[in-house]
C-alpha cells in the first residue's frame, strides 16, 4: 500500500504498557501502529473494538484522524485475549 492512502480499519485498540505505543490489532492478524497526535481520542476506548479512520504514514503505521467504538461488537475476536 502506498503512503498517504486513507484507510478505515476495525480492530482492538491496545496501548503497550512498557512503551506507551498505541496499536490496533486487526482480525486478519497483526497490528497497525497508531499516531494519535492528530485526534482527541477517549482513553476509555482502549481495549475496545473500534473503527479507526486515518492516513498511512509507514509500514503498518497510521496517522489517526477519527476513532469511534464499534457498536454491537461483542462477537468479534480479540487477538491475544479470550474472545
Amino acid at each position: 500500500m502506498p503512503l498517504g492512502t486513507r484507510h478505515s480499519l476495525t480492530g482492538i485498540w491496545d496501548r503497550e504498557a512498557d512503551t506507551g505505543e498505541d496499536r490496533l490489532f486487526v482480525a486478519e492478524g497483526g497490528y497497525w501502529r497508531l499516531d494519535l497526535r492528530w485526534v482527541a481520542a477517549d482513553p476509555d476506548l482502549i481495549g475496545e473494538v473500534v473503527i479507526i479512520d486515518g492516513v498511512r504514514t509507514g509500514f503498518a503505521a497510521l496517522r489517526v484522524l477519527h476513532i469511534r467504538r464499534l457498536e454491537g461488537s461483542g462477537s468479534l475476536l480479540r487477538p491475544g485475549h479470550d474472545f
